[in-house]
């Protein structure tokens, strides 16, 4: 397994840095659990009940170096090609940002509409609160930006919301997406 393991040391209290590279997306995930099942930090949760183990934390930077080569999905996914399928169109196409309805008790966002329609609020269930700010289609941005220049540090795109997130039961836990161009060699 190749890996890099950065332990800034005083005697484990540290959230270690792991560094993985893979050939391909499922190999990746793999990778990842394991490094961080075997290396990560023991920490409690605000989740956990007192019966709970704790869960492992860590910094993980992963590398894909063919991240459209096969296999692309873990013959361990939970659930079949539906389920993915729906995960993939809640995510690219927005098929469920209908039930986001906070005053209702329903969805705070989708990772679609936080990705393709950003727009900070103050209070999130409250549906008649000013927005601020226009709505920011942070994947168009980050292809926008690469195209005009491939290894700007730039093209980025935020999940987080912390004006409203921190008060939330389930804030995103994807809250970063940073891409990169770089020359293939080959």
């Amino acid at each position: 397994m190749e890996q890099e393991i950065t332990d800034r040391g005083r005697m484990g209290t540290d959230i270690p840095v792991i560094s993985i590279t893979a050939d391909c997306l499922p190999e990746a995930w793999e990778k990842a659990v394991l490094a961080v099942w075997d290396s990560g930090l023991e920490v409690r949760t605000e989740y956990d009940k007192p019966e709970d183990p704790p869960s492992k934390d860590a910094t993980v930077i992963v590398t894909i170096t063919y991240p459209f080569g096969e296999p692309r999905i873990h013959k361990n996914f939970p659930g079949g090609p539906a389920e993915l399928e729906a995960y993939r169109q809640e995510v690219v196409r927005g098929i469920h940002d209908h039930w986001i309805d906070p005053a209702a008790g329903k969805w705070t966002y989708t990772y679609h509409e936080r990705l393709f329609a950003y727009c900070p609020v103050e209070n999130i269930r409250d549906a008649g609160a000013v927005k601020p700010f226009r709505k920011v289609d942070q994947i168009q941005y980050i292809i926008d930006c690469l195209s005009q220049v491939s290894h700007s540090r730039r093209a980025q795109a935020t999940t987080w919301m912390p004006s409203a997130d921190p008060g939330t039961n389930d804030p995103p836990c994807l809250q970063r997406i940073w891409c990169r161009l770089v020359a293939n060699p080959g």
